[in-house]
């Protein structure tokens, strides 16, 4: 479903409490481009939990994972004017509303910066009962890759 920008951040908000991190300049809300979600092209774990290279500690244990953003939710010009970083900081605001929506007692969501890089929001969740995190990182198809890059 394509809804205008203003559209789905407010429903976002008010359905699920959910503030989309969207880096700044923040984008204007009578922008003419539409959002949508679309189920992900791939998921994949990724980094020393899946290499099964994780060092034990007494701290938090950290999970990450790659969650492939599928083409049919880009458009040709997603490369101008920060598009493509609020199409991904609003996808991620979608999988966490529906991690909160169906497991909310069991896990603490949140969003933090990846590398403290405003552009790159990634949502972390906590298991309430264990010592585990999971970091969850939006990324393009490969077939988007080439177009990204021109950012």
């Amino acid at each position: 479903m394509l809804l205008q920008l203003s559209e789905a951040t407010s429903l976002l908000q008010k359905s699920h409490k959910i503030v989309v991190p969207y880096p700044n300049p923040k984008p204007d809300k009578n922008v003419a481009y539409k959002l949508a979600y679309a189920r992900p092209a791939k998921i994949n774990i990724v980094g020393s939990y899946a290499a099964k290279t994780m060092v034990k500690s007494e701290g938090v244990l950290t999970a990450d994972m790659i969650v492939v953003m599928p083409k049919s939710i880009f458009q040709d010009k997603d490369f101008l004017n920060y598009r493509y970083f609020y199409k991904r900081a609003y996808y991620l605001a979608c999988i966490a509303a529906g991690i909160q929506e169906s497991a909310r007692k069991e896990f603490k969501v949140s969003f933090e910066y990846l590398n403290g890089n405003s552009l790159h929001p990634i949502l972390v969740i906590k298991n309430k009962t264990s010592k585990l995190k999971v970091s969850i990182c939006p990324n393009p198809t490969n077939s988007n890759q080439k177009q990204i890059n021109r950012i």
